[in-house]
């Protein structure tokens, strides 16, 4: 029986989390922690996102705060009827500060370079 391959359109970070099933099946918390580098909270929501829609199982189930003792697998049942699966999630209210306030610094950079450039 052939299996029904999915395209999935998902956040970098999720693309970094599922990657590393590519190496090993059984991953920790504290092993995707160490191998993407991403913050607490930042994998908190990547491997929530991921067991919402079901591409990750966790054990144990039920958790409500992940742990770097949980242990997550790629979910083999996964099923979806479209090919094309849309796993992102929208950004916390948090991460769209985060990056009002980069596009900010960014233009105050540029302002102040094309200043710079004026007086020489």
């Amino acid at each position: 029986v052939r299996q029904k391959q999915y395209s999935f359109q998902c956040s970098t970070y999720q693309m970094g989390v599922l990657l590393q099933f590519n190496k090993q099946d059984i991953l920790t918390g504290a092993q995707l922690q160490e191998q993407t580098n991403l913050t607490d909270s930042a994998l908190n929501a990547t491997l929530l996102s991921l067991i919402k829609t079901s591409v990750l199982l966790m054990a144990p189930k039920g958790a409500r705060n992940i742990t770097k003792k949980h242990r997550f697998t790629l979910n083999p049942k996964f099923k979806n009827s479209r090919a094309r699966v849309m796993i992102n999630i929208p950004m916390k209210e948090e991460q769209k500060n985060t990056s009002s306030e980069t596009h900010r610094m960014i233009e105050e950079q540029k302002n102040t370079s094309s200043e710079t450039h004026r007086m020489i």
